[in-house]
């Protein structure tokens, strides 16, 4: 079990100032198994030897962008915040976990997709047959409007034929 530090008590260990390991901490932090506690960072003591070589580098004048690819190749486990949760795992874990997570996403993605298209088949085909159904109803509704209207004209006509006879009673 690991004993966790502040970095008060990792400055009086190392001789490292306090700035300076602030500073290492957030850039490499990630590579670092830390935790908080409160507004205290503390430091799981078996850090102390990777800080130790991170100033090393520091002053062999080395930039921040080489000494992270250096403690990236060593293997060091990456301390990956997973739903609030801090778990530590190398790199090479990280992309894995990632990628097995995001293939689930896509595979469940795609069959909601999947589910979202038949769906949307379904609906068509329930379009296109209420579609036929009111158009059916349609074509007989103007049917019998216009055998109606037949029938009114012809009634009509009938009626005007018969005012018109009984109009002029000399013509037969």
């Amino acid at each position: 079990m690991n004993d966790w530090l502040t970095v008060g008590e990792i400055e009086r260990q190392t001789r490292i100032p306090e700035r300076t390991l602030r500073r290492y901490l957030e850039l490499h932090g990630h590579h670092l198994q830390t935790r908080r506690q409160g507004r205290s960072v503390l430091v799981a003591e078996s850090v102390i030897s990777i800080l130790q070589q991170i100033r090393d580098w520091y002053e062999a004048g080395w930039n921040a962008g080489r000494v992270e690819g250096a403690l990236s190749e060593s293997g060091l486990p990456v301390t990956v915040a997973v739903d609030g949760h801090d778990m530590a795992m190398t790199a090479t874990e990280a992309l894995q976990t990632l990628q097995q997570s995001m293939a689930t996403a896509m595979t469940a993605m795609a069959t909601e997709m999947a589910a979202l298209r038949q769906e949307v088949t379904t609906s068509r085909q329930e379009t296109e047959q209420l579609r036929c159904v009111i158009d059916d109803r349609l074509d007989a509704r103007d049917r019998q409007l216009m055998e109606l209207i037949r029938v009114m004209q012809q009634q009509a006509a009938e009626h005007a034929q018969a005012q018109k006879r009984s109009w002029w009673p000399w013509k037969r």
